[in-house]
Parts: structure tokens; C-alpha cells; sequence
């Protein structure tokens, strides 16, 4: 028997292609300057695949001989100061400045190693069992994790509820709480190194990858550092750092968890702070934990929660107070030089939306760690499309017609500029489609009724033709299929974008089911106020059927968007009491699908596009205001509501300055005829003027 190098289990003597994991040991390519498999270290230590390569150490899937235990064997090898020659063990350390940078960073790895290897068992903490040095570098050796990385979860497109990620955050505090008390600091929190294992535990793993580059022009803290999560004090060599920067971390670990977005880059925030709270992202969240999350996220570490345990208390507390930040502007001149890049431009990261990478030294090769998110506002559609492709993620553009944007104005991405996204993200680009193009929207087929749809082409101008399916009974007018040119759009190429195009396509039908008759009967309650995910669970009188089974044939849900309205809260609905619905009398039920963000002030250009992207048409009118000239004064929905839903349309009024005053006309004085007895006077005398005409030089015109 022997072990695969794969997964370290036992396998038969002759079996190349591992029957548990897959791993071929003849066809493996690896690095040359990694470790071979099978090499033995420490004397009892075997070291197998490849797990990481982070730019400034190695982890390898181990064994350990001895108490015959998967482990992990974690590698300090710099990519900027050393490398290693094919079939060589020891490490070649370059000479000069890197010489001196290798021994430091070394010497951190090592000693923050032993660390935590003296310290018990600590809970969300991965173990450290041994910590050496050999062939010429250090080794940490460490518990090995069966489960996934919070990297891995994020990646299938999970988010958290704030519960859920609060139990996990506090776990992870807990653990730091205790590591901070014996002096050591992780400095490398983020979804790499937080394991959920399949008991359900959450541990930190992947210590000693800290301060091992210190000089100030050190480009290789851009290997370490995690945009998003490290905060601004890690930028600088002279910034001060301690537990809060764990704690700044880990609450950008949580932001993400419960957001589903990375937090804008720390020393981004530092120029200008954008960030937006959780509520504002739709989280349902308490005010008092939101405080507590923001308080930990603040920029600057005097602002900051100072400590893992004051990040507990204040996440199970229900009175924190919000502490904001004084408006420091960040001096730049405490960067090194490459960071200043960071500040001006991310690296050029948010800018050309390049990927973020590390350069291998030795080969020259480019390992692509996160695609990062270009801003696509001032591109046409097909031309963001081809630069999204070319980083290497996928792009659909939808096109809604519109009379006033010439085809191919961009209106809304789907990801915001300067976001990470990974090769299977698709961006979803929403764009003017002119006079001629429409992108058939997914909802239409099976969802939307025909009258709906009539109402839209009319709008848009499109000529069609209609047609009843006759093949079963369902809802009332319920689109069953589209035909363009007489063929099909399969739901396939919806999915994908299908474009109708007037220049293009000859013909459009709409087909609609034959109506369905039946009546449901329910006591239906008012749901103003309420989530329309309650609404949805209602039953009927008999228990049989709810309302979410009734979508479309007998329940129509319908989003409506406004500022003063929470997402997902009903504000209105047709009907309440005891009631028969069918198909052609549904309940409808209007409920707040985004909560549209603007402020007096703002320019309306953004609110424009995001009321267009949702098919809500937009008037510009302009009225006298203090607010500065251009800015938004104020929203009109429509009939006085607070909101308002596809094909309705909303007035925005921007500020054309403020009123100019009146210009004062001259006034005639009257004249007046006198007596001549009345008007005489001595001639050694004059009129003694008036008092107020003395002071002002003359009389008022």
C-alpha cells in the first residue's frame, strides 16, 4: 500500500490514478519550484499537492508519519526574494535588499508561528502543531479542514442571513479575542482563510502570512494584502497596527456575508467614503447591530472598535450608538510609492478594470487572482460587452427601447465598477435599445398577461400580431409563447438574451393561452406593511393551494419602486375579506422591489437610468430652487403615490438656480402745485434737507 499524494489516503502499490480522488501521479505539472510530492520534511512530515500559492507562501496537503494524520504544511517562500531550482530542496535567497527582506519576513513567519502553536485549543481557531526551520526557509505545520472556504460558499452565490452571520463572526472573534490577549495578530482575514468544515465549525486558518514585508517600498504587501477586507493601516509601513485591524477584517467579512458585496477598497474610503450601510442594500438588519458593524468597518482606526471582545459585545447588544468618523482627508505622503497608486487608482485595478495579479519572478508567468469590474458608463453596449469578455467573465446586454437615448447608452451594470468578479460571474449590461432593439425579458412567457404586453410594444412602437393557444386553459391571457419570423423563442435564448431587432426580424406574435375559469376561495387579511414573502404562504379556505401557487392565474405580485418604501414591504393591494379570485379578477398585490436611493442635490442622470432600466418613463422639468443648478429638487410619482411600476411615468424636477429678484424700476415722484404764499421763502434761506437723503448722498430712485 501506498499514500496518493492527492488526498493522502492508502492506495494500492500499483495504482497510478488515485480510485478515491482522481490524482494521476505520472501526469502531474506543477511548479518547479515547489516541493516535489512525496518530499519528506522535518524528518516525519510528507508533503503532497499543491493546495495554495498566495505570493508569499506554499500550502501543501501533508501527512504526519508519526500520528498518521492529514496535516497542512505551510511554506515560506516570497516570490519577490527567492525561488527554488528545479529538483533542489533548498530555497535560492536573491542577494542584496531582498537578502535582508527574506531574513525579516522569515523570522515574522516563524516566530508568529510558534505563537500560536504555544497557545491551546482555541475555538474558530485551525491548530498549529509544529513550526520549523529547514532548507534554507520555515515550514508551519498545521490542522488539516475537511469543508469548504467562505470563498468556495460565496462562490455558488450564497449570502447570509445577519443571524446566521453573526453566529459565524462571533465565532471567529472569540478565537481572536484570545490570540490577540498572547500578542498575535492575523492580519489575513478573509473568505481564503475562514473554513466552514462539514460538522459545521468555523476556523480561521493560514497564520504567519503577516508583516514579513516591512520596507517601505515593498511591492510585495500588495501579494498580501486582501482589497476589501485589509484596512488602510495596512497600507502603510508607519500606520498602526494592532487587534482593530483583525476586527476592521472581520466586519468587512461580515458586510460581505450579509450583503452579498465587498466593501469599497479602505484606502478608497479614506479619499472619499461611499459605502453603502446594509439596510440600504436591502439586509433586514437591527439599527443597534448595524451600528456595530459600521463602528468596526470605520476608516480610521482611532474611529475603530478597538478589540475583538468590544466587537462581541456590541454585535449582542440593542443600544450601540454610531460612532462617526471626522472628515480626515488621507495623507498620501505616509504611502510608499506603489500604494499611492493604490489610492490614486487601485493599482489601475478600478480604472482599466485589469486583473489583479501576482507575477511570478521566476517564470514570468501571470496567475489571475480576481477579475476586477470596469466602469462601463461612458462605453457603448457592445463595446462593454467585448472589454467584459476580454477580462474574462460573461456579458449579456438587455435593450429596452427608448426615443430620447441613441441605441447602445448604457444605463445600469449589474456590478459596480471596482467590485471583484470571478469567470463564471455574468454581467448584465442595461442599454438603450433605440428605436429598433428589445431584449425579451425573462419574466414574459408563462408570467406576463397579453394586455401587459400589448400595452409595452404600443409604447415602443412595435408592430405585432396576436394569436390564442388553444393547447390547454391557463390564467387569463397568459403569454404561452413568442414567434419571430414565425419560429419559436426558446427559453433558452431568453435566458441568453434574445433580441428582437425591427432592422432584423420581419415579425413578432404574441400567443396566449385560452382563459381559465376557476375560482379560488380565500380570506384575504391587509397586507399593507407586510413582507410579500408572508403574503405569499396564505392559504385557501380549503388548505389545498396558497397563494404563491396561484402566481399568475389567480395572484399577480407586482413591484412597484420608491424612496420612502422598504424592499419587499406591501403597500398596496386590490382586495381583502372573504373573496373568490380567478384569472380574470386576481388579488394583486403591489410591493416595493428596490427602494430607489437619491437626495436632493443629487444630479439626475443615475435616477434617470435606473427608472428607465425599469421601464418607469421619465419627464425632466425645471423649476427656480436654492438647491445648486442642476441638481435634484424633487420626484414626482405618479397619482400622488410614493412609487410608482413598469409603464407608469415619474417626473423628476432639477434646480435651474435660485429665483432671480425683481429689478427695482425708477419711481416718478408726484408733483404737486403749491399756493404762492406756501412756497415762499426768505432768500437768505435754504430748504433744510432731509435727514435720511443727508446720510444716503441723495434721494432714493
Amino acid at each position: 500500500m501506498k499514500l496518493c499524494m492527492g488526498c493522502m489516503n492508502q492506495i494500492e502499490d500499483g495504482q497510478i490514478t488515485c480510485p478515491i480522488c482522481g490524482y494521476n501521479e505520472k501526469e502531474l505539472v506543477q511548479e518547479t519550484y515547489y516541493l516535489a510530492p512525496g518530499t519528506v520534511i522535518g524528518n516525519k512530515y510528507i508533503a503532497g499537492r499543491v493546495l495554495e500559492y498566495g505570493g508569499y507562501s506554499v500550502t501543501y496537503l501533508g501527512y504526519d508519519g508519526e500520528k498518521n494524520q492529514k496535516v497542512t504544511i505551510r511554506e515560506y517562500l516570497p516570490s519577490d526574494f527567492s525561488t527554488r531550482a528545479k529538483d533542489e530542496l533548498d530555497v535560492t535567497i536573491y542577494s542584496g535588499d531582498a537578502y535582508e527582506q527574506f531574513t525579516e519576513g522569515l523570522t515574522t513567519f516563524l516566530n508568529e508561528g510558534n505563537s500560536v502553536e504555544k497557545i491551546p485549543d482555541i475555538q474558530g481557531i485551525a491548530k498549529v502543531y509544529d513550526c520549523f526551520s529547514e532548507n534554507e526557509t520555515g515550514y508551519i505545520i498545521g490542522e488539516y479542514l475537511e469543508g469548504e472556504t467562505l470563498k468556495e460558499i460565496f462562490d455558488t452565490g450564497k449570502k447570509y442571513d445577519v443571524s446566521e452571520a453573526k453566529e459565524i463572526i462571533i465565532s471567529i472573534l472569540q478565537g481572536l479575542k484570545e490570540l490577540h490577549a498572547s500578542g498575535v495578530i492575523h492580519y489575513d482575514i478573509c473568505p481564503d482563510n475562514v473554513v466552514i468544515t462539514t460538522a459545521g465549525e468555523t476556523k480561521l486558518i493560514n497564520f504567519g502570512a503577516t508583516k514579513y514585508s516591512t520596507t517601505s517600498n515593498s511591492k510585495s504587501l500588495a501579494i498580501i494584502l486582501k482589497p476589501g477586507y485589509a484596512p488602510e493601516e495596512q497600507y502603510r509601513s508607519q500606520g498602526e497596527k494592532g487587534p482593530w485591524s483583525d476586527v476592521y477584517a472581520t466586519a468587512a467579512l461580515m458586510y460581505r456575508m450579509i450583503t452579498g458585496v465587498v466593501p469599497e477598497e479602505s484606502v478608497e474610503r479614506a479619499m472619499m467614503d461611499a459605502l453603502k450601510t446594509p439596510s440600504e442594500l436591502g439586509v433586514k438588519i437591527s439599527k443597534s447591530m448595524e451600528n456595530a458593524l459600521l463602528n468596526a468597518l470605520n476608516v480610521y482606526q482611532e474611529y475603530r472598535t478597538q478589540t475583538a471582545d468590544k466587537f462581541i459585545e456590541e454585535l449582542q447588544s440593542d443600544n450601540v450608538k454610531r460612532i462617526v468618523e471626522k472628515g480626515n482627508k488621507l495623507d498620501t505622503g505616509k504611502f510608499p510609492l506603489w500604494a499611492k497608486g493604490l489610492v490614486a487608482g487601485l493599482m489601475c485595478i478600478i480604472i482599466v478594470g485589469s486583473i489583479f495579479i501576482v507575477r511570478n519572478q521566476r517564470t514570468g508567468d501571470i496567475t489571475s487572482q480576481t477579475i476586477t469590474m470596469i466602469d462601463t458608463s461612458d462605453m457603448t453596449a457592445d463595446s462593454a460587452k467585448e472589454s467584459i469578455e476580454k477580462l474574462g467573465a460573461k456579458c449579456k446586454v438587455v435593450y429596452i427601447p427608448d426615443e430620447e437615448d441613441k441605441e447602445g447608452t448604457i444605463w445600469v451594470q449589474s456590478v459596480e465598477s471596482g467590485k471583484a468578479i470571478s469567470e463564471d460571474t455574468t454581467v448584465v449590461i442595461n442599454a438603450s435599445g433605440g428605436t429598433n432593439k428589445l431584449t425579451i425579458p425573462s419574466d414574459w412567457v408563462g408570467k406576463k398577461k397579453y394586455d401587459e404586453i400589448e400595452k409595452l410594444f404600443k409604447q415602443y412602437g412595435i408592430t405585432y400580431q396576436e394569436e390564442e393557444d388553444t393547447s390547454q386553459k391557463k390564467g387569463f391571457h397568459l403569454i404561452s409563447k413568442l414567434l419571430v419570423d414565425d419560429k419559436e423563442v426558446t427559453e433558452d435564448e431568453i435566458e441568453k438574451g434574445f433580441t428582437f431587432d425591427k432592422n432584423v426580424n420581419k415579425s413578432i406574435k404574441i400567443c396566449y393561452y385560452t382563459a381559465d375559469d376557476s375560482n379560488y376561495e380565500f380570506t384575504i387579511p391587509d397586507f399593507v406593511g407586510e413582507s410579500i414573502k408572508e403574503v405569499g404562504k396564505i392559504k385557501s379556505k380549503t388548505g389545498e393551494i396558497t397563494l404563491n401557487d396561484l402566481q399568475n392565474i389567480g395572484f399577480n405580485s407586482i413591484s412597484v419602486y420608491g424612496k420612502e418604501i422598504e424592499k419587499g414591504t406591501v403597500v398596496d393591494q386590490s382586495q381583502k375579506g372573504t373573496l373568490s379570485i380567478n384569472a380574470k379578477q386576481p388579488l394583486e398585490v403591489k410591493y416595493c422591489g428596490e427602494q430607489l436611493t437619491y437626495k436632493q442635490g443629487d444630479l439626475p442622470q443615475t435616477l434617470k437610468n435606473k427608472l428607465k432600466n425599469l421601464k418607469i418613463s421619465v419627464v425632466i422639468a425645471e423649476e427656480y430652487s436654492s438647491v445648486a443648478k442642476g441638481g435634484i429638487t424633487r420626484v414626482l410619482y405618479p397619482k400622488g403615490k410614493k412609487y410608482a411600476q413598469e409603464g407608469e411615468r415619474v417626473t423628476i424636477y432639477v434646480s435651474k438656480g435660485a429665483e432671480p429678484k425683481p429689478v427695482p424700476q425708477p419711481q416718478t415722484q408726484p408733483q404737486t402745485t403749491q399756493k404762492p404764499s406756501e412756497n415762499k421763502q426768505p432768500n437768505n434761506q435754504q430748504k433744510e434737507p432731509n435727514k435720511d437723503q443727508e446720510k444716503s448722498g441723495g434721494p432714493e430712485i
